[in-house]
């Protein structure tokens, strides 16, 4: 198993409860799920749910309260766990980048954090990740102002697969970007875990993307897993917050 969330449980002190108070507010509760290696696990749910707090855990940002979460096996809070293994691609693809540098340096960044590449062998793998994510080769000496927001998003996944990671977070990565582009993208993951055999956990609101992109479907209520099922199972789906969402769906053919 790749990935395995158990029991995790995640709160926060109230604000203005004071020092010493005991009162929380309660964003995960006993959450537990699987991902095997080549799924798309869609993690649904509307604004304030804990779907980014759960991306946070996963990626050892934060520790849970109770529970584990193990990356083949290892506890995801041992760095070398995480290092190389999952990489993230935030919502707000503007802050994900540094407007100083050019394309070739946001691209030369993580591979050489984890190996050793002359300027040539530098200059062809980021030629490799250009046309892996359909963007030209003379956008390397490009700054982000330059480029439209679908080509930074497109950026930021190409720094997300540059270490070959066994697990890529997306947590809202589409919803900042128009309805072209997020079809664009959408386009451009799926081709991307085709060829690259890749296993993502997608959180997002948007059942439509889900239905498009993931083989299975977590829906998030309130800090909790209220059904999950195969993406072929929808319409049997029992929860009224599950049944509500899953009449929005229309297709992207």
């Amino acid at each position: 198993m790749l990935l395995e969330v158990c029991n995790v449980e995640k709160s926060y002190p109230l604000a203005g409860s004071g020092l010493f108070s005991n009162k929380k507010r309660q964003i995960i509760n006993d959450v537990s799920f699987s991902l095997e290696q080549g799924d798309c696990i869609g993690v649904i749910g509307e604004s304030g749910s804990g779907k980014s707090t759960l991306a946070r855990l996963i990626c050892g940002l934060e520790m849970p309260n109770r529970g584990h979460i193990r990356l083949n096996g290892k506890n995801v809070v041992i760095a070398d766990t995480r290092k190389n293994h999952i990489s993230v691609v935030f919502q707000d693809y503007a802050s994900s980048v540094n407007p100083l540098m050019t394309v070739f340096q946001m691209l030369s960044e993580p591979l050489l954090l984890n190996q050793k590449l002359n300027r040539q062998q530098l200059d062809a793998r980021i030629s490799e990740l250009l046309l892996l994510a359909g963007l030209p080769d003379d956008l390397k000496p490009r700054h982000a102002h330059e480029l439209s927001g679908g080509q930074i998003q497109r950026i930021a996944i190409c720094r997300a697969i540059a270490t070959n990671p066994e697990l890529i977070i997306l947590d809202e990565a589409i919803s900042s970007l128009d309805v072209s582009s997020q079809v664009q993208i959408l386009d451009l993951l799926a081709r991307l875990k085709s060829q690259l055999n890749l296993s993502y956990l997608f959180i997002t609101h948007d059942i439509q993307a889900v239905a498009y992109l993931c083989n299975k479907v977590l829906f998030f209520y309130q800090g909790r897993i209220i059904e999950r099922c195969n993406i072929d199972d929808l319409v049997s789906v029992k929860h009224q917050y599950a049944q509500r969402l899953l009449k929005s769906v229309v297709s992207f053919d």
